[in-house]
């Protein structure tokens, strides 16, 4: 039980810190995609760049990847399961 508590404020401690980076870059990221978006203009897969909880996981995964000693691989990976639950 102790153990688990630790891992539990740790993983809150990076869940807190990923969420104010986002936000905080929010407005980098937000152009980012629409610059990608409009580069793949008539690419039906960013339509789904509209959808905003998509675009916030988007970003996120953007920070993580910037900002984070995790792997671009493990970011995706986390992403992507992200949107298969959504």
């Amino acid at each position: 039980p102790r153990a688990s508590a630790g891992l539990e404020a740790r993983a809150g401690g990076v869940i807190h810190d990923t969420v104010a980076g986002t936000l905080r870059h929010l407005h980098q990221y937000e152009r980012r995609l629409d610059a990608a978006a409009a580069a793949a203009a008539g690419d039906r897969a960013w339509r789904a760049v509209e959808d905003m909880p998509l675009r916030l996981l988007m970003a996120s995964a953007l920070f993580q990847c910037e900002h984070t000693p995790a792997s671009a691989e493990h970011v995706v990976r986390s992403a992507t399961e992200g949107c298969a639950e959504r």
